[in-house]
């Protein structure tokens, strides 16, 4: 179960060819969408822009040109940091729609 695996585990197996970035994705964006609506853990969630971002970490891996030994692992950001591009609400009616 990737969901289970640390982030050396979870590189280790990108190195190794084990996984996938878009399998860790995958595995992530299921357990979301099976268990958000009951305990609402995530604000934001655009699981079409993180398959994107895993597929294009996979390439990256192909050509042996990862940003990092991280690169293409799924973490979640909490809605009080800026992201770019994302909306980032702290939670908050007044910043509802902030981006």
């Amino acid at each position: 179960m990737l969901i289970k695996k640390s982030m050396i585990e979870l590189s280790q197996m990108l190195e190794n060819k084990q996984t996938s970035s878009v399998e860790i994705a995958q595995s992530y964006i299921n357990r979301i969408q099976s268990h958000n609506k009951d305990i609402n853990a995530y604000v934001t969630f655009n699981p079409e822009k993180l398959l994107k971002d895993a597929a294009e970490s996979d390439k990256r891996r192909s050509a042996n040109s990862a940003k990092s030994q991280f690169d293409g692992i799924t973490l979640a950001i909490k809605d009080n940091f800026s992201t770019k591009d994302v909306r980032t609400s702290c939670c908050s009616k007044i910043l509802e729609y902030y981006v």
